[in-house]
């Protein structure tokens, strides 16, 4: 059973609730503007452990939907307490981060980007961004 996590003060973001099937802890949304295209879904707080708390609470919906490489990939994370000293620990991270993709019901596609905290990323929002609005967004801004 999942507890409360310290960081549980925040509402979740809206994307959250699409990609999890139950919330075990609520998470910060970025700012305003930017809680339009990133959508934080795991914070740096879980470290090593973002993986396996990202895996273990996604939607099948939104399982089902990925590529079979990628589900293989979430499973192990599901299933396993993997290690970052575990050279397949990385392998499988790396498959999630640069193969996992849903698009929404309003039909808004999202991957994943991975700084210190693992976000959401809208590409149907940021594409219809203005080209200076685009590259404000990534400016000081570190993930």
């Amino acid at each position: 059973m999942w507890t409360e996590h310290p960081s549980n003060q925040h509402e979740p973001s809206k994307i959250m609730n699409t990609i999890y099937s139950s919330l075990p802890f609520r998470m910060m949304t970025f700012t305003k503007r930017l809680d339009t295209v990133f959508n934080l879904l795991v914070p740096s707080d879980f470290g090593a452990r973002i993986p396996k708390v990202f895996a273990s609470n996604l939607s099948s919906e939104i399982f089902r939907q990925q590529l079979a490489e990628v589900q293989e990939a979430i499973t192990y994370f599901a299933e396993n307490d993997a290690t970052p000293i575990q050279v397949r620990y990385w392998q499988e991270w790396e498959t999630i981060i640069d193969g996992f993709s849903f698009t929404d019901k309003n039909g808004h596609t999202f991957t994943l980007h991975e700084g210190q905290s693992l976000w959401a990323f809208d590409q149907t929002k940021y594409s219809a961004l203005p080209e200076d609005e685009m590259e404000n967004l990534w400016n000081g801004y570190i993930f």
